[in-house]
């Protein structure tokens, strides 16, 4: 890679350190970076701090340690500061967006590596969550290094890119479990992409390994030094999050009303008869209950967190499209553009608005790309990997679980637009270059 080259990356860099900058001291003091889960990361960073375990949360938290030890480790070296913090998160999050880059430059060369930078760089995603003491951007990292070492490991075969992509997919379920059950497709679509390779069992033990060393151990950790939850993620996101939206479409109320009669049924132990009885009888209602989670995940708008982050009248869940009134256009504006007492919030919102559905027009041409170089291991995995982590937002979808497939989606949008840009937009500069193998 040329110097000049290193130097655009290094001003894109600049760039997002800039905007980053800016929107840090547009947060006001009473909201202190926080939303509203940020609450149990900061208190079990807190005893770990003062404890040095996690002895004192007693039963082991549905949601992943990983974040709180990151947050207890930036807390000690900073000196307990939150602008530090950021500072470390914004940091992480550059990291995406070049690893965007680098995805990109793999799948359709440079042209489509930078315009994937760019919108990498411009996603309020990555700019807002970097200001939330929130998981999110450590998340996301993991996956990113996951998702770049399998795409390599396509290419080059090599078992020590498997395993270094497997130890990183083990890593993010430390942070969050939500790819846990991905390694079930994972390890079908390794098999069936290289059964003709004599190494394909070796290829399958090694991922498994990598992947079950952190996680295995931080299994390990919690059965020793916690009691167990009582309730799986799985439990708490099929009772407590899905149903409730599921009963909300049944009766006509929200969901935040049938969440308390859902935590009332708790002891009852009639919970799983109801959701099968409720599914059953209302099987259309079921499938809309799902399909608006998925609506809230692919086309909800991270200006509502920066609305959250910096509006002080707001508070998580209030803005959701589905729980306005008025007509459709109101209520779509309402949305994207009102909500605030800031101007260029609103500006904000529009103009995210319109690149989102921009990139999901582009996408499908990214994907026609792939198909024409007949890079089809490549175009499986991707597809395989965007249907899951969507596919598991049904339960209680929103714009920050989309933040999970965004790099392959900036990636895809760059390969669209890098194609149907060459008639127009000259092959010079930093726009030259070939499609690398492997």
């Amino acid at each position: 890679m040329r110097m000049r080259e290193y130097g655009w990356l290094a001003c894109g860099g600049a760039f997002f350190f800039l905007m980053s900058w800016i929107l840090f001291y547009q947060v006001p003091p009473t909201k202190n970076h926080q939303d509203i889960d940020s609450g149990a990361y900061v208190q079990a960073a807190s005893f770990l701090l003062e404890d040095g375990s996690f002895e004192r949360l007693v039963t082991t938290p549905y949601y992943g340690l990983g974040y709180p030890l990151f947050l207890a480790g930036l807390k000690k070296i900073g000196s307990n500061s939150v602008g530090f913090i950021v500072a470390i998160q914004v940091l992480l999050a550059w990291l995406v967006a070049l690893l965007a880059w680098k995805i990109a430059d793999n799948f359709f060369g440079r042209r489509a590596a930078w315009i994937a930078y760019v919108l990498a760089l411009t996603n309020v995603g990555l700019l807002v969550f970097a200001q939330f003491l929130l998981t999110e951007i450590v998340l996301v990292l993991l996956l990113t290094l996951f998702v770049e070492r399998m795409i390599s490991f396509l290419g080059n075969k090599k078992l020590s890119t498997l395993v270094l992509a497997g130890f990183f997919l083990g890593l993010s379920c430390i942070v969050k479990a939500v790819a846990v059950m991905f390694v079930v497709p994972l390890v079908f679509f390794v098999s069936v992409a290289f059964w003709k390779n004599c190494s394909v069992i070796k290829n399958i033990f090694g991922l498994l390994i990598a992947f079950a060393l952190p996680y295995g151990l931080y299994q390990v950790h919690n059965k020793v030094m916690l009691a167990p939850h009582g309730h799986s993620m799985f439990t708490v996101n099929l009772y407590g999050w899905y149903y409730p939206h599921l009963r909300a479409q049944i009766n006509g109320t929200t969901s935040d009303e049938e969440k308390i009669f859902v935590r009332q049924q708790v002891a009852s132990q009639e919970l799983p008869a109801m959701l099968v009885h409720d599914v059953l009888a209302y099987p259309g209602k079921a499938c809309i209950a799902l399909g608006k989670n998925w609506i809230k995940t692919l086309l909800g708008l991270y200006t509502s967190n920066v609305k959250l982050l910096i509006d002080t009248q707001f508070v998580s869940g209030g803005l959701s499209f589905f729980n306005l009134k008025g007509t459709l256009w109101q209520r779509l504006w309402g949305y994207i553009a009102g909500k605030t007492a800031h101007v260029w919030i609103g500006v904000l919102g529009v103009v995210e608005a319109f690149f989102l559905l921009m990139r999901y027009i582009l996408v499908p041409c990214g994907l026609w790309v792939l198909c024409t170089r007949r890079r089809w291991v490549e175009l499986v995995f991707v597809v395989l990997y965007l249907g899951y982590f969507i596919g598991i937002t049904g339960h209680d979808g929103c714009a920050r679980f989309r933040l999970m497939i965004d790099v392959l989606v900036v990636v895809l949008a760059g390969g669209g637009l890098a194609v149907l840009s060459k008639s127009w937009l000259p092959n010079v500069g930093l726009l030259k270059g070939t499609r690398k193998k492997g």
